[in-house]
């Protein structure tokens, strides 16, 4: 009984960790129609550069995130002019010509993370990695509590900016009638390009969190973004506190999964899910 709670704690924290992974994605599929491929490999060459900073100068995950978040916004706002206008624009079916765009993207980031790091997994290691934090009676790991914390705090102040900021409200508008907020004066294209800015300073902070609680080698992007495409799909496209809730759903398998059955069915339960909620509910339970 007492492993079975403390797998269901574990797979709670590793849900909210992986929502902080999953919302910016949900973020750019919903407010900005860009399906990006290479959100993980994003967040994962963060997570390699965090690695690097704590490694060489001592400078812990959740220091790096505070630097890191704000440069890969910049690398948002640079990327979307560049890239990512000229593929979508005068595109009927955006979807496609970003999944193309970006697919590519994660293949290049994985190739020079392998020549920079070599193709060898890595452990992040801090004081509080293998330290076991007592909650409510049961034990967990204090990276994954860390990793949890730093992903619920985003979801939920990511979704308080939405809904209680003016730029949140023009987002959101724009998102649902781009015609209608035209028309009273707000700019689609800079909004547009804000939300994938945004999108893309989450991956950080998502990609440090997951790289905090699991070795990590170039090509675990793969894995991670498998992950967190069921968590979009499951949640809603733009819908943050959907992408929380799957995100939990998610975590608690994978958690009682893990305690309970071997590992190939986590997937096979996970993947029939999404294969049964795109059936049912092709936009997602929360959009």
């Amino acid at each position: 009984m007492g492993m079975l709670v403390t797998s269901l704690a574990s797979g709670l924290l590793l849900g909210c960790a992986y929502a902080g992974a999953a919302v910016g994605l949900s973020l750019a599929m919903g407010m900005a129609r860009v399906f990006n491929l290479a959100h993980t490999a994003l967040g994962l060459t963060c997570g390699y550069l965090a690695y690097f900073l704590l490694t060489t100068a001592g400078i812990d995950p959740m220091v790096a995130v505070g630097l890191l978040a704000p440069l890969m916004f910049l690398a948002g706002l640079a990327l979307w002019p560049t890239l990512f206008r000229p593929t979508v624009r005068g595109v009927a079916d955006p979807a496609l010509s970003t999944s193309i765009l970006t697919l590519g993207l994660a293949i290049v980031l994985e190739n020079a993370l392998s020549k920079v790091w070599t193709p060898n997994p890595r452990i992040m290691s801090t004081p509080y990695s293998n330290q076991a934090i007592t909650l409510f009676g049961f034990t967990v790991q204090g990276s994954l509590v860390v990793a949890a914390v730093l992903g619920l705090l985003l979801v939920l102040g990511l979704h308080w900016f939405l809904n209680r900021t003016f730029i949140g409200l023009a987002i959101q508008a724009v998102a649902q009638e781009p015609d209608g907020a035209r028309l009273v004066g707000i700019r689609a294209e800079l909004v547009s390009m804000l939300v994938f800015a945004l999108s893309v300073g989450t991956a950080a902070i998502g990609g440090v969190g997951l790289a905090m609680i699991y070795s990590f080698g170039p090509a675990s992007y793969f894995d991670w973004l498998l992950t967190v495409l069921l968590i979009v799909v499951v949640g809603g496209a733009g819908a943050i506190l959907g992408t929380l809730i799957s995100a939990l759903g998610v975590g608690l398998v994978l958690g009682l999964g893990g305690a309970l059955l071997p590992q190939a069915w986590n997937s096979l339960i996970l993947f029939g899910l999404l294969l049964t909620i795109l059936l049912l509910r092709p936009y997602g339970l929360f959009k």
